[in-house]
């Protein structure tokens, strides 16, 4: 659990029960403050933990955690976005986050929130952030145990740009492959948008 005032026990736009694994040592976590000095609160705190946490709890144990506090001005996200590093995780990766009543809903806010990132990060057009988003982006639930009256929190997560040169950009999936999304200068649209896939231990293009 990660929020800001004011505070609840369950997930809220700017934080709160979210259960997402990828807060984790290492990770940066980016929330809106809704009040005046933020009013940072820390909890749950899991040993172990299986996405979507399915039964409504982890591991549970007491913990000692260390973190380092700081103002993140004009990020253009309303919910919080959790960056992870090489720390625990196998990539460097972008994930935002979104709350909602039903599934199918939850999804689609934390999709809008990570092309609304992309357009942010890497100034593209929506166009372009939506194929990313659409080609490496992953859905991952995090909050999902589905009781009665309950709320449901995602995830979508897409590698961090990792090189930009001039009509072109670099995007890792793994220590072998990584994709390399080419812009066309003359068109804006998805059809003026190629992609191509580099398999870095055969030294090849696909």
């Amino acid at each position: 659990m990660v929020q800001l005032e004011p505070w609840a026990a369950h997930s809220i736009d700017h934080g709160g029960n979210m259960d997402f694994n990828a807060i984790q040592p290492g990770s940066t976590v980016h929330i809106r403050a809704q009040k005046p000095g933020g009013l940072l609160s820390l909890g749950d705190v899991h040993a172990r933990m299986g996405d979507g946490e399915l039964t409504g709890a982890g591991v549970e144990i007491d913990a000692a955690v260390t973190i380092k506090v700081d103002r993140s001005p004009g990020f253009p996200n309303s919910s919080p976005v959790v960056e992870t590093t090489t720390v625990v995780e196998a990539a460097e990766e972008y994930l935002t986050s979104a709350r909602a009543a039903e599934w199918g809903e939850a999804l689609r806010l934390a999709w809008l929130e990570m092309v609304a990132l992309i357009i942010d990060r890497y100034d593209t057009t929506y166009e372009y952030a939506n194929m990313i988003v659409g080609t490496i982006g992953d859905a991952r639930p995090g909050f999902a145990t589905g009781y009665m009256g309950s709320y449901v929190t995602w995830n979508c997560g897409a590698p961090e740009c990792r090189m930009r040169r001039r009509g072109f950009e670099v995007y890792n999936i793994n220590e072998r492959i990584c994709y390399v999304f080419v812009r066309d200068s003359q068109c804006e649209s998805e059809y003026g948008l190629g992609k191509r896939c580099f398999c870095r231990s055969r030294g090849y293009w696909v």
